[in-house]
Order: C-alpha cells, then structure tokens, then sequence
C-alpha cells in the first residue's frame, strides 16, 4: 500500500522536526523554529496525501467487493457511492494514524496562535506516540461492515478525533498552568496529586482490578503465521478471542510501583514532606523505569512462552509461541506517555525556575486550555449528536448506554462542568486547571479504555481482536 510509505515519511518528519526544536531550546535563532514548524505542515501534507490514497486504496476494494457480490460492474453513480463509503478512519490502525493528524492540526494552530515551546514538542511527541501504536496494529485494508457503511461516519469521527486532540493538548496547558503558577499552587501538593495521577495510570495500564486480584499483566499471546505475527486466538470460548498470558517477572514490580505512588502521593498530601518530595518522586521514577525496562526486555528478546497440554489445545495456531510489543501495543503506548509526563515533571520538582521561565505566564496558559477546551466540547457535542443518529440508523436506537457512549458523555460532562466554573461560577485558576488535567484521564479511558476492552465491553469494542 502506497500510503503507507507516506505515513511513513511523515513520521520521518515529525521526528526530525522534533530534533528541530531540541535544537531551538538551546540556541534560539528564529530560523531554527521556522525551520522546525515548515517541516511539521510539510509533513502533516504528506499524511494528508497518505490519507487519501489510502482511500483511493480502500475505495477500489470496497467497489471490487460490491461487484462480486452483485454480479456486475458498477457505474455512475452506484460507482460513487461505493467508492468513497470507505473514509481511511474505519478501523483501529486507521482510527490511531487520524489522531496523530488530528494532534498535528491542534499543535500549528497553537503554535500559530501562541508560540508556546513546550506544547509544540509534547504536541509532535503526542502525534509519534500514536503513529507508533498504529506501526504495531494490522494496517491491512477489509471492506466495512454494514454498520460502518454510512456517512455519518465522516461528521462522527472527524469531530471526535479533532476533540480528542485538543483534550489532550487543554491538558498539558492546565499542567504547565499548574506548574507556572507558583502563588496558588504549593509545590507539596502539585507533586502528591502528580504520584497520585501516575498510581491510578499504572494501575489502568496493568488492568485495573485484574492486576490486584490476579497479580498478573496480561497480555495477548502471538505466533507466527506465514509472514507476520497474529495473536494466538483461544477457541474454547463462544467465539475466537485473542489469549491473553501474564508477561514474565512484570507483575510484582508494577504492583508496587501503583501501591508507592499512591501511598507516597497520600503521604506527601497528608504531611507535607517538603524536605523529601524530590527523593520521593525520584523512587517513584525510578521505579516506572523498571517496569519500563523489564517489559522492553521481554518485548525485544520476544520472550518464548510455554502452556500445558490441555490448554495448548485450543489455541489456534499452534506454537511456538511468545510475547512482544504488538502483544500490548496500547498499554506499552499509554505507560511511554506517563514516562514522559513522569520525567517533565521531576524536572519541574528538580528546576522549577528554570522551568518556570521557559513558559508564558499563567494567564496565557489559562486562556489557551480555555479555548482549546471550548474547541473540545463543541466538536464532542457534535459528536454525540452524530453518534446518536447513526446508532438509530445502524441499530435502531439513539441511546442505549453503551460504555463508549457513556464514556464519550463522561468526557463531554468534565468539559461543561470545567467551562461552567470558567464561566459561571468564576472558579478558574487552578481549580479549572485540575479539572482540565482530569478530563485527559476520562479520554483515555472513554477512548482506549472502551476501544480496547480495556474496562468494559461493548458495540465499540475491536482493540483486542
């Protein structure tokens, strides 16, 4: 597939731009940051370009289909309408290279706007980060299920991918807003409610509930199958689900990785602790390192794994087989995420002032969560609305209480409730700024979190197929 080369190439460019900028922070020469940002829309077009040749791609498939399954050619019209029903946003690897241009659109438009240095590297690392979990899905081109086949899917998920994207950017400004504001904000707190955030992330990237009850991380199992790795699917159950397997010497440490952070968060919360935070947060660190490294082990040396007898048999195909990075691409993504925001912020706790002049004053950072957030919830609005009525046309219904849906309504209700104290209730500051920080924890887990079956299944769910 030709798009793929230019997704490809893009990805070169994005992470040469971020070099780009590495280079800017150090020596501030305008050329450097014009440099930088040419090379980010230059890049973004080609994605752009790769996009639609992927629909190109997807379009002579779904008219290929069409025709065998009616027996003649189509043309005109009915040629048309088969040909362009396929938008390249349908399916998980799809879905992830969008967001990644999605994020790209929101980082120039703030950049454009507000020349923000830290937002413009997070932004280009956010948008490699979801590049990179697509590099690790099946990127094969199939023709849509009837319930895909609709043109709501174009409002739906372009105003969703949009809006997750400015989210996610509100809620690195609201951090950098908290950190920038050192009258409102004590140092103890910010770093207790930090370990606290990073405890509840590692304790979704280990499964939730399933790793306390279980002591176990799992994840899917794989083989090799021709050319390319599958998962290994168990078919004792009503139908074939991907196997999930602990991941060796994983589960302990990430246990007691969430406990510290949560116990250490409460601790710094309750007593203060000024004179220790930094060594605090530093073991905390320190820690998520070791299961960082621990699972980069087993995924690059793709550590073997053996079953019983009785098991083995209803695991199709047969072994040998073993984990790797395609085996917990999106929970491997998503702890490479709290990694970065756990290293920003030692930073923050380590050079505050250092990091403090590097960032525009609190009422810019303010004011830019602000709109990207106003962004954010009119786009969700329009969301839900598309989603409700191609949920009448796909199933029947308009609401039905899906967990994505419920999810989608949960992110939806965090951005009224923060524009409502913003606008209404004169909360802003950094109440406003916590509320903005959270509503990127309610993204990934209405997003991955549902997407993936990560908490919960449903009409949504197609991550762990």
């Amino acid at each position: 597939m030709y798009s793929t080369t230019l997704y490809n190439l893009c990805t070169a460019g994005y992470v040469t731009s971020l070099a780009i900028f590495a280079v800017h922070l150090v020596n501030t020469r305008n050329r450097w940051l014009r440099l930088g940002v040419l090379l980010v829309a230059f890049s973004l077009l080609m994605q752009t370009g790769g996009m639609l040749l992927r629909w190109i791609e997807a379009g002579y498939l779904e008219v290929s289909a069409a025709e065998q399954a009616v027996g003649q050619k189509l043309v005109g019209w009915s040629w048309f309408v088969v040909f362009t029903q396929h938008p390249p946003w349908s399916n998980l690897y799809e879905i992830m290279v969008y967001m990644s241009w999605g994020v790209i659109i929101v980082t120039l438009m703030a950049e454009l706007k507000w020349q923000m240095a830290w937002i413009r590297q997070l932004g280009i690392m956010l948008a490699l980060l979801a590049l990179g979990m697509a590099s690790l899905t099946d990127a094969s081109i199939r023709p849509l299920v009837p319930a895909l086949k609709s043109w709501w899917i174009m409002i739906h998920v372009i105003s969703a991918c949009i809006a997750y994207a400015a989210g996610a950017l509100a809620a690195f400004t609201c951090l950098f807003a908290l950190m920038a504001d050192k009258t409102r904000v004590p140092r103890y707190k910010f770093a207790g409610f930090a370990l606290i955030a990073f405890g509840a992330l590692l304790l979704a990237i280990g499964g939730g509930a399933r790793l306390i009850n279980e002591q176990t991380y799992f994840v899917k199992l794989l083989a090799m199958a021709g050319e390319g790795i599958v998962s290994v699917m168990d078919m004792s159950k009503n139908q074939g689900i991907a196997f999930l397997v602990p991941m060796p010497y994983v589960s302990w440490p990430l246990i007691g990785a969430v406990f510290f952070h949560l116990l250490a968060g409460l601790s710094i919360l309750v007593f203060g602790l000024n004179k220790y935070i930094t060594r605090i947060y530093a073991v905390g660190l320190s820690l998520t390192f070791v299961i960082l490294g621990l699972i980069i082990f087993n995924d690059i040396r793709q550590a073997p794994l053996v079953l019983n007898t009785n098991l083995a048999n209803h695991l199709v195909p047969a072994g040998p087989w073993f984990v790797s990075f395609k085996s917990h691409q999106w929970s491997f993504g998503l702890l490479l995420l709290v990694v970065v925001a756990e290293l920003l912020i030692f930073l923050f706790l380590t050079r505050p002032d250092a990091l403090r002049t590097r960032l525009p004053s609190v009422e810019v950072l303010e004011n830019c969560s602000y709109k990207a957030i106003s962004l954010s919830f009119f786009l969700m609005t329009l969301m839900l609305i598309t989603g409700a009525l191609w949920a009448h046309y796909a199933w029947g219904r308009y609401w039905a209480w899906d967990p994505k849906e419920t999810g989608s309504l949960a992110i939806w209700l965090s951005y009224a409730i923060y524009l409502h104290t913003r606008r209404t209730a004169g909360l802003s500051g950094p109440f406003s700024s916590v509320l903005g920080v959270l509503g990127f924890f309610i993204i990934i887990i209405g997003f991955l979190g549902v997407n993936l079956g990560l908490f919960a299944e449903g009409l949504h769910t197609y991550g762990n197929s």
